[in-house]
């Protein structure tokens, strides 16, 4: 694989417009991504695993990364039997290269050809519809899941029959209050989609409106289109979840926020300085936070032990940890601090030494015994020789 830029070389110029339009609105993960790209630019011979390498990433990290950057116009892949050849980083707002403009043109035919042979009567779901549907295996609730993309375009017949509707009339009102102007149709048929395919109850989608109005709110960014998409995507997490009613909309907004303090707390323990935990690393903390109920504390305990023994994380040693409190039923400081003393107390008692040195003893008696009945029969042996 190939990474080409637009930018001159021997330094990473970042313009503004990244750090002020998406930056902040992207996983801190995937701004690690396009700035190691952008260092990158004009090697050849790289890979996903490389880079997966030098982010301390897994690959399947990666290609979100890419897919996000992607999909927000950074980023144009060229691709080959299914496999990534070619990256261009482009400059935010500018035109595609040619070459890469006709690939874009060839990808859109062919799936415009394949939309044709379908039955004229049937509607095709989303893709985002379609893997909803489909069972949700455990895994660590993301606020963004950047990689679906489905179409949401709607006729304007179809938003006629919607906008019949008392309830999507009122969300749209509501929609339109919060962020202080007129929606766009392509903002329209994001919310058309979520209401009628998704099928989210009104009071859903404007507790889904408040809340993400607020948090963009106190980070300080405009409420343009990228709040949309932000909005669509949470949606798209609780679609996953099951949050298809405002008490388990709260509740999956609750779990997401303790979720993430409990990511900080657990970083600052470990002592994680200029990265955030992997995906594979938020998986294991999610395993014994949600899935074994563990107390935190106990958990960042685990932590602070690890670090002191090793030196560094090692997830290995942290679940032999965690692990051998479970099986003794620790679930408090106050019992690990216990098992302590137990330990300490056995480490140090008198009779367990004498014991243990009486099998000591009896063991190399043993090994005496054979020892001399081994020279004895090799001293017979050597005598009928002689």
């Amino acid at each position: 694989m190939r990474i080409e830029s637009v930018y001159p070389a021997g330094f990473i110029p970042v313009p503004y417009i990244f750090i002020d339009r998406y930056m902040c609105a992207a996983n801190g993960e995937f701004v690690k991504t396009y700035l190691l790209l952008l260092r990158l630019a004009g090697e050849q011979d790289l890979s996903i695993s490389l880079l997966a390498d030098r982010l301390e990433q897994t690959e399947k990290d990666v290609r979100r990364g890419l897919k996000y950057w992607e999909k927000e116009g950074l980023l144009a892949a060229e691709e080959e039997n299914g496999q990534i050849h070619r990256l261009l980083l482009c400059y935010p707002g500018e035109p595609l290269p040619e070459s890469y403009r006709k690939q874009a043109a060839g990808k859109e035919t062919q799936s415009e050809a394949a939309g044709a042979s379908a039955a004229p009567e049937q509607k095709a779901l989303p893709v985002a519809a379609e893997k909803a549907t489909a069972p949700v295996p455990s895994r660590t609730p993301q606020e963004v899941v950047a990689e679906e993309k489905a179409d949401r375009s709607y006729s304007a017949a179809q938003l006629n029959v919607l906008k019949k509707q008392e309830d999507f009339v009122q969300l749209l009102f509501v929609v339109e209050h919060y962020l202080g102007r007129t929606l766009s149709s392509q903002d329209t048929d994001i919310f058309a989609y979520l209401f009628d395919e998704l099928k989210f109850p009104e009071e859903v989608l404007e507790y889904l409106v408040e809340y993400c109005v607020d948090i963009w709110e106190k980070r300080g960014q405009k409420k343009d289109y990228n709040l949309i998409r932000y909005m669509e995507q949470v949606a798209l997490n609780w679609h996953k979840s099951g949050a298809l009613t405002l008490e388990k909309a709260k509740q999956q907004v609750r779990l997401f926020a303790q979720e993430n303090t409990s990511y900080r707390e657990i970083e600052k323990a470990l002592g994680l300085k200029g990265r955030q935990l992997t995906e594979d690393e938020r998986s294991f903390f999610f395993h014994w936070m949600f899935e074994e109920n563990l107390p935190q504390e106990l958990i960042l305990e685990a932590c602070r032990r690890t670090i002191r023994a090793k030196g560094a994380y090692e997830q290995p040693y942290m679940n032999a940890i965690l692990e051998g409190w479970k099986k003794q039923g620790i679930r408090t400081l106050e019992d690990v601090e216990a098992a302590d003393r137990r330990h300490a107390a056995q480490k140090n008692d008198p009779t367990a030494k004498k014991t243990k040195t009486k099998e000591e003893n009896g063991s190399r008696r043993i090994d005496y015994d054979a020892a001399i009945r081994d020279l004895y029969v090799q001293s017979l042996q050597y005598g009928s020789e002689e």
